[in-house]
């Protein structure tokens, strides 16, 4: 396993809400002993909850990801906060080299997920930053999938159940454009 697979766990380990960001940093230290046995050692998750994690770190690999769109989307959002004061532009600079860096890796970040996590803007910013550009983040009550929703929202791209506004952090994993019919119509 290498060391971007072992990021990787650890996230998937903090998005699924079985592991605090200390417990992750502490066994980091660690290294370098596999993420996920060092996890199971220290008794933060079980055997069965380190095998549904093995499989969605598959699953989110095997999954393609368009981050050039990605990109492109989180340019744009980066330009209106250095427009509107809330950060500078050599801080937007590092912000979006961190999240090649972790594109590379394999684990795709939308920028004001990124900013928010260091502190740079609060979720409240990103969220009127992206009603600026017509976009609201919503989440998938089934599948958990979230997006940033241009337009009206449809069912989700994934599954077909209906989005739901998100109220908690600011991750998205896709953009959806609504104003055309949702894949399958």
């Amino acid at each position: 396993m290498t060391g971007s697979n072992n990021l990787l766990i650890g996230q998937i380990a903090l998005d699924m809400k079985l592991v605090t960001p200390e417990q992750v940093r502490e066994v980091l230290k660690e290294q370098p002993r596999l993420i996920g046995a060092a996890l199971v050692a220290k008794g933060y998750i079980t055997d069965e909850q380190l095998v549904t994690l093995i499989e969605e770190q598959r699953r989110r690999l095997d999954e393609p990801v368009d981050y050039a769109g990605v990109r492109k989307d989180d340019m744009l959002f980066g330009r209106l906060l250095v427009k509107r004061g809330h950060v500078g532009e050599e801080f937007l600079n590092l912000a979006l080299r961190r999240q090649q860096e972790l594109a590379e890796s394999g684990l795709i970040k939308r920028l004001g997920e990124i900013l928010v996590a260091v502190g740079a803007v609060t979720a409240e910013t990103v969220r009127a930053t992206l009603a600026m550009q017509n976009k609201t983040l919503m989440a998938c009550p089934s599948c958990g999938t979230r997006f940033n929703v241009i337009g009206e929202p449809g069912p989700c791209e994934k599954c077909g159940v209906g989005l739901v506004p998100e109220s908690g952090d600011v991750r998205a994993d896709k953009t959806a454009r609504w104003t055309d019919p949702p894949k399958g119509e």
